[in-house]
């Protein structure tokens, strides 16, 4: 009769998550300027719904990108960023060029 290892029959544990490439849509917002309330004026004039091209996104994913900012700036509250660049139908997904 054929012995059979402990090892051969403990079953493989399922793996919990899989890293694998992935090649995204993305659309990238390079930030020019710390001053919010001229940045979502000028968002919401362009894309915003009574904008010029309300219709030019259809829920986007965004890359917020900030490294034409000062990197000593301090770091503002982005929430009234983040309401109207949902507005504009995007939907911001990551951050680039900041430490905060």
């Amino acid at each position: 009769m054929p012995v059979i290892s402990a090892a051969k029959q403990a079953k493989p544990k399922p793996e919990s998550f899989k890293i694998k490439s992935a090649h995204l849509q993305l659309v990238a917002l390079m930030i020019k300027t710390a001053d919010w309330d001229v940045l979502t004026a000028d968002l919401s004039a362009k894309f915003g719904a009574e904008g010029e091209s309300p219709d030019f996104f259809d829920n986007d994913a965004l890359v917020l990108d900030f490294s034409q900012i000062d990197p000593d700036l301090p770091v503002q509250d982005l929430a009234p960023l983040l309401a109207v660049l949902r507005a504009c139908r995007l939907v911001p997904v990551a951050v680039r060029g900041t430490n905060a």
